[in-house]
């Protein structure tokens, strides 16, 4: 369980962070979102044993605790200090969306074969009910035995009371060649060369047929002359 105070509006945003606290805001459905403070060595001994998409107990100075889910958090781009939390208050009766992270788990046999593991997605949206929630789903590459072989978003294996959001033939990982993107390379490489090759050609060519015509000019010219 996470404790939080509420925050004061007088002080900076920066003066907290200073003293091991995270700035972040409590909302959610049918509620009035309320501004805290969250321990920053406590948030992080969470994060780390819970995972982002996990549902955590937050204790607001002394209310009883509430459920919420972490719902987004802000970075600094340079030190990766965390700046900012949002938490969502949630209700155990209605269904959330939230992002979780693929796990990929097993090898590729096509990998020993010359493919190449295409990852294409790292995380998918699911939508469920609170009790229902997961963290991550596994996706296992040993079936990736064939070049071109793919796994797709159907494909992923989840609980019965979670559903996927998306085109269900998205690609999440799949086994590219590369001797063909090689070969693909090589051959527009070459095309492109026999088109440069054709341009530069068609002057040569529009000259010669030019001298020709006047060199016909000329003979006819003679021949009237005589």
């Amino acid at each position: 369980m996470l404790q939080a105070e509420i925050r004061q509006s007088k002080r900076g945003l920066g003066a907290y962070r200073r003293e091991g606290k995270i700035p972040a805001v409590v909302y959610g459905h049918g509620i009035q979102s309320v501004s805290v403070l969250i321990d920053k060595q406590e948030f992080l001994k969470h994060l780390r044993a819970e995972g982002k998409g996990s549902l955590l107990d937050l204790k607001i100075a002394s209310d009883e605790p509430v459920k919420v889910i972490l719902q987004d958090l802000q970075k600094h781009t340079l030190t990766q200090e965390y700046l900012h939390l949002d938490f969502y208050r949630i209700r155990m009766d209605e269904k959330m969306r939230v992002k979780v992270l693929l796990i990929f788990t097993g090898e590729a046999p096509a990998v020993k074969t010359g493919g190449v593991l295409v990852k294409a997605k790292d995380h998918v949206e699911i939508e469920c009910l609170p009790k229902d929630l997961i963290s991550s789903i596994a996706v296992d590459l040993s079936s990736l035995s064939e070049l071109r072989a793919s796994i797709k978003v159907r494909d992923l294996s989840v609980g019965s009371g979670i559903s996927i959001i998306g085109n269900p033939d998205d690609i999440i990982v799949t086994i590219a060649e590369i001797k063909e993107d090689i070969e693909d390379a090589a051959l527009a490489a070459q095309k492109e060369k026999e088109q440069l090759e054709k341009l530069k050609a068609e002057p040569e060519e529009k000259k010669d047929a030019e001298e020709g015509k006047e060199k016909d000019k000329a003979k006819d010219k003679a021949k009237e002359k005589k």
